[in-house]
């Protein structure tokens, strides 16, 4: 290390060297709570295709928790994987809360496995 930038980070009192506080204040390495709580898959095709109607999941890179349900409407094979869709929630727009989000995932289970369940006590 050099006596010039020796002094330079002298003279920054306390603030520590740049690199560190780069790695402090950037906001890609943060992690939402909401997050923590649920499934993190690496993308939106991976969780339809592991995941059950009524899952609460998020990816990777996104800001956002999705719900997998039952596609009502729409012919757009890209995001779609055997009738099952992703239902986004983004902070602030509509219903944001975690309350509000796993009630909406009950109320997926309930309507969209009620069938299936008949079907698996006949047999």
């Amino acid at each position: 290390m050099d006596i010039l930038d020796l002094t330079k980070l002298l003279s920054e009192s306390g603030r520590g060297s740049p690199q560190g506080r780069e790695a402090i204040q950037s906001t890609a390495n943060k992690t939402s709570s909401k997050k923590s709580r649920v499934f993190v898959y690496g993308s939106i095709m991976d969780a339809l295709k592991k995941g059950k109607y009524g899952q609460i999941f998020s990816t990777k890179k996104a800001n956002r928790l999705y719900v997998v349900t039952k596609q009502k409407w729409g012919k757009d094979p890209e995001q779609k994987y055997s009738g099952r869709v992703a239902k986004g929630f983004s902070a602030g727009k509509g219903p944001s809360s975690f309350d509000d989000i796993k009630q909406y995932s009950q109320r997926t289970v309930t309507r969209h496995t009620k069938g299936q369940e008949i079907e698996k006590e006949k047999k």
